[in-house]
Formats: C-alpha cells, sequence, structure tokens
C-alpha cells in the first residue's frame, strides 16, 4: 500500500507522462477522498482500494473491494477483512449503534 503522500511524488515526477504503467491495474492507497479521486483520474485503468488499519501495530483491519463505486472505494475504508469482527459504539461506552449512526469503531480479531 501507498499514502497519497508516496503516490502524489510520483504524479509530479517530471518522467511520470512518459511512464509505461498499462499494466498496473490495482492501487492499494491511503488518502483523503480528494487526493484518491485524483489518483483513480491519473490512472483510469487501474482499480483503486483503501484501506484502514496501523501498519506499526499489526495490519489492515478493513480493505475496500474492487467491485464497489469509486465514491465508495475513495470516501471509505472498506469492509473488515476475514478475520476481523468491527462494531460501531457510543463514544466512551461498549453500547452498539444502529447503522448509520456515528461513533467509535472498534476492531477485534
Amino acid at each position: 500500500p501507498a499514502f497519497e503522500t508516496i503516490w502524489l511524488a510520483v504524479l509530479n515526477h517530471p518522467n511520470f507522462s512518459q511512464a509505461d504503467l498499462s499494466k498496473l491495474r490495482l492501487i492499494h492507497l491511503l488518502g483523503v477522498p480528494e487526493r484518491l479521486a485524483q489518483m483513480q483520474a491519473v490512472l483510469p485503468h487501474a482499480i483503486q482500494v483503501s484501506s484502514y488499519g496501523a501498519t506499526e501495530c499489526s495490519s489492515f483491519l478493513s480493505m475496500g473491494k474492487v467491485n464497489e463505486s469509486l465514491e465508495i472505494r475513495t470516501t471509505t475504508g472498506g469492509h473488515p477483512i476475514p478475520g476481523i469482527h468491527a462494531r460501531v459504539v457510543a463514544p466512551g461506552s461498549t453500547q452498539d449503534l444502529p447503522n448509520g449512526e456515528l461513533g467509535e469503531i472498534i476492531y477485534r480479531g
């Protein structure tokens, strides 16, 4: 995976337009939605997915799916990966919240 700050340097490289990236099929990218959409526009042939996790602690907790819309792939952290369970709870508690409510995410797995 690459953070948007890494990809911005690649996109802004003076020789970027000369690079043959036609074989690039999937980009695992992390960043703000605007930057992710910009990346997709520059490399429209490659599907881009985002994820969520703490690489310095373990690995990814969730990842987007390649068959989802660009909007979903660039504005969410995806779905829990196999073996990971996620809940959204009221801040400061362990009380589950209904779908669509804002709260804290608790991961287990």
